[in-house]
């Protein structure tokens, strides 16, 4: 079983709500998706491709990844890369598909899973990534995922990193 989240937020929401994925992917299996490319899971969802980033926003989405706990507020951001606030956002937008916020807390549970699949806990985890406790942690989580990550992992739930 493989999980495609749409941000909500994100423009390619939208665009997937209109896609019948059963015709749209008739070798939509597990091996199959793991050969895919982004460009051709874009491709055969009708998802735009982006370009790739600005290289000053690709370096505040490395920082982002190499520290989910750092940036808490956007501010920390735009003067590290020598962008005015608006610029900063409007890239960071393009680039990503949804606000630096929300982006930011995506690159988070994206650490999360990490943490996760190399074996440790929630409460490790979830400081490993920035949040003050595990149940800080569970509230965001089941804000964007409509369940507790304790209540994933009762459910047998796997984090490959592959």
């Amino acid at each position: 079983m493989a999980f495609i989240y749409l941000d909500a937020l994100s423009d390619d929401h939208a665009a997937v709500q209109q896609i019948d994925l059963a015709a749209a992917c008739p070798d939509f299996s597990g091996e199959a998706l793991k050969t895919w490319s982004v460009d051709r899971a874009c491709s055969v969802l009708s998802l735009p491709q982006r370009s790739p980033p600005d290289p000053r926003i690709a370096a505040v989405f490395r920082a982002i990844d190499a520290q989910p706990d750092a940036f808490i507020n956007f501010e920390d951001l735009d003067t590290s890369v020598g962008l005015s606030p608006s610029r900063c956002r409007t890239l960071i937008r393009e680039a990503s598909g949804v606000p630096f916020r929300r982006y930011r807390i995506w690159r988070r549970m994206a650490c999360i899973a990490r943490q996760l699949a190399e074996g440790r806990n929630l409460t490790e985890a979830a400081h490993s990534a920035g949040f003050a406790s595990s149940a800080h942690l569970s509230t965001a989580f089941n804000a964007m995922f409509g369940l507790t990550p304790s209540a994933l992992l009762k459910a047998g739930v796997v984090f490959d990193l592959d």
